[in-house]
């Protein structure tokens, strides 16, 4: 159908064929396509209505979905980095507390050696 209707086939065959594509099959009495509308039936417009209904509903599932799982991708991502930013800074700390007790011996250390020189 979407091959007739991109084709620049008359509007009439390009009906016929997304009408067959759809739901009715190629010889229909449930439909009839005149020169600028198509009649339908009783209930078949419904049915087409309801149809239509139902594939929006699928592709408004599917998009909602979608978008919901970017929006807990991107939380996930977001903790993952505070987390990795906390686990650094914790690391810092420690690295920094062990460095801190280094030097404070190291200068205790160089102030002994310098105290028995001193006294020499």
């Amino acid at each position: 159908a979407v091959r007739t209707i991109d084709g620049g086939v008359d509007a009439a065959a390009g009906c016929r064929a997304l009408l067959a594509a759809v739901c009715f099959g190629e010889k229909s009495d449930k439909y009839q396509v005149g020169r600028t509308r198509v009649y339908f039936k009783s209930g078949v417009l419904e049915q087409l209505e309801e149809r239509r209904s139902m594939v929006l509903q699928a592709a408004a599932t599917v998009l909602s979905k979608r978008v919901r799982g970017r929006q807990a991708q991107h939380r996930f991502r977001a903790i993952r980095r505070v987390a990795l930013q906390i686990q650094a800074l914790q690391r810092m700390r420690k690295h920094r507390v062990t460095f801190k007790r280094l030097r404070n011996a190291t200068i205790f250390c160089q102030s002994l050696r310098r105290a028995v020189f001193a006294k020499r």
